[in-house]
């Protein structure tokens, strides 16, 4: 089972590529709240560059028809990324540190900047720290993605949205501080960012997209917000530093190879809440030395989520017997009530 997993963890990073690039097709440059509105706006027309403190980046407008606000997106140069060798070709690719502004001119007027458009830095493999403004409520799909030099980015309080492959690949990102306004991680957004030991969610984020955080070898702690209600298919699959995790209140689900291939992972706690832990959650994290439980009722388990039982189970006073008559639960050797 363990070799059929690691091929298809191997067949699934060599279609990251392409995954990313159909990401990056997908108009995601929607209005602030756009309702059922028409959008006004032609993106192939209207793609234009500015240039601050030396450094040239590209934008389109863009009008709410709600709002009837017109405001700038930070953007890649055409609608849709080709391939990795051609992505920058006839365009001035950003390097260094890039600070981009809060507002821009074009034919002489002056537009705010409220929208990093999707793939706006794919593949800028130069840029090293990125300063984005106050007013910005979204990075788009794939916007710093293969971002290989990428060490820190400033994100503001405004932001609201942080969309698929997001910093996908971004290698040399130790740590990022996610704003307190922000509601949305959204698929892979940070997967692959092997040198990621530190990351601080706010409490009020609602949803942590799938595969969020796989494959970020150094995360070693993560304090998961109050606010979500589930953790989605592979969010921390082979996190191989992360040694601890509580599932907070409100949790009811743990989707499918959540945490697999976390060797490091020494205690688990699981809430109340919880009713449903997926398949092979925990397969290959081999060295749990405690699971509490919180729930009076044993949570439904699917397909083999543990490689084995050795770890001693904490379940609430007075549910001892259910555990141990439950035909998951009940492989454990350990059980005892009361808490770790």
């Amino acid at each position: 089972m363990k070799k059929i997993m690691m091929t298809l963890a191997a067949v699934l990073c060599c279609a990251m590529i392409s995954t990313v690039f159909i990401a990056c097709s997908v108009n995601d440059d929607n209005p602030v709240d756009p309702g059922n509105n028409e959008e006004n706006w032609n993106p192939n027309n209207n793609v234009f560059p500015y240039t601050h403190n030396g450094q040239t980046l590209y934008y389109r407008l863009k009008t709410d028809s709600l709002t009837k606000q017109t405001y700038a997106i930070c953007s890649y140069p055409t609608l849709t990324p080709t391939t990795l060798e051609t992505l920058w070709d006839g365009y001035e690719k950003p390097v260094g540190d890039v600070e981009i502004p809060g507002t821009v001119v074009y034919n002489g007027h002056s537009y705010p900047v409220l929208d990093i458009g999707r793939c706006a830095f794919i593949y800028c493999d130069e840029i090293t720290n990125v300063a984005i403004p106050e007013g910005v409520f979204k990075l788009g799909n794939g916007v710093f993605a293969y971002c290989s030099a990428l060490q820190s980015v400033s994100l503001p309080s405004t932001l609201v949205t942080i969309d698929d492959y997001a910093f996908y690949l971004d290698s040399l990102m130790t740590e990022i501080t996610i704003p307190q306004n922000v509601t949305t991680l959204g698929h892979s957004a940070f997967r692959t960012c092997t040198r990621l030991a530190s990351v601080t969610l706010p409490d009020e984020m609602t949803s942590i997209g799938k595969w969020c955080f796989a494959d970020d070898s150094l995360l070693t702690a993560i304090t998961l917000p109050v606010g979500i209600d589930s953790i989605g298919e592979g969010t921390f699959y082979n996190c191989k530093g992360l040694t601890a995790i509580t599932v907070p209140e409100g949790v009811k689900t743990i989707g499918n190879t959540a945490f697999t291939y976390c060797p490091g992972l020494k205690t688990i706690k699981l809430p109340q809440s919880l009713t449903e832990i997926g398949e092979f959650v925990f397969y290959g994290s081999e060295d749990i030395e405690a699971i509490t439980l919180a729930s009076t009722t044993p949570p439904s388990v699917l397909v083999r989520p543990f490689t084995s039982y050795n770890a001693t189970l904490y379940v609430p006073v007075g549910t001892i017997d259910l555990y141990r008559q439950h035909s998951l639960w009940g492989k454990f050797a350990n059980i005892v009530e009361g808490t770790n």
